[in-house]
């Protein structure tokens, strides 16, 4: 079994360790010049479509079983969410997006950890991103149509999760 290699840091001057005898990082060498390992791997990202309707209708809302559940749990901490969504022409009000969180993946919680509204201009199609920095276990989202009389269309959600 190998061993890891191990290495002394001193204390010299003023609030300045000695970093000398330290490995290199991801190739990258850690001195004084270079005090912390540097990841210089680069950060993925990864684009999913987890709520796909052709239309929902006057007044409703989307269920959380229309809508996969994002994975953070490994802690990367920053998510955007993107909506779609083609208004009437005759309609007179947009959608609201609620973000509901969960411990396990599986639990969902039954209050909004966030909500809001993007634009709306009757006939239009809207595309809008919010970002979050935070980062629950899982997140899953609704899509409510305020519209009372008119449905809303080409309804997506697209989460973007990575470092």
């Amino acid at each position: 079994m190998p061993t890891e290699p191990s290495f002394t840091v001193e204390q010299r001057g003023i609030g300045k360790p000695d970093y000398s005898m330290s490995p290199s990082v991801y190739g990258a060498s850690v001195s004084t010049e270079n005090p912390l390992p540097v990841d210089i791997t680069p950060g993925i990202k990864t684009a999913t479509t987890i709520l796909d309707e052709a239309s929902i209708v006057a007044g409703a809302t989307t269920a959380l079983v229309d809508c996969d559940a994002i994975d953070l749990s490994d802690g990367l901490g920053k998510l955007t969410l993107t909506i779609e969504a083609t208004y009437n022409l005759a309609a007179t009000q947009g959608i609201k997006i609620h973000v509901r969180t969960s411990y396990d993946g599986t639990n969902f919680d039954t209050e909004d950890w966030d909500s809001w509204n993007p634009s709306f201009t009757a006939g239009a199609t809207i595309r809008q991103t919010k970002h979050y920095d935070a980062s629950p276990y899982a997140i899953k989202f609704l899509v409510e149509n305020l519209d009372g009389a008119r449905a809303v269309t080409g309804v997506k959600v697209i989460a973007t999760a990575g470092p």
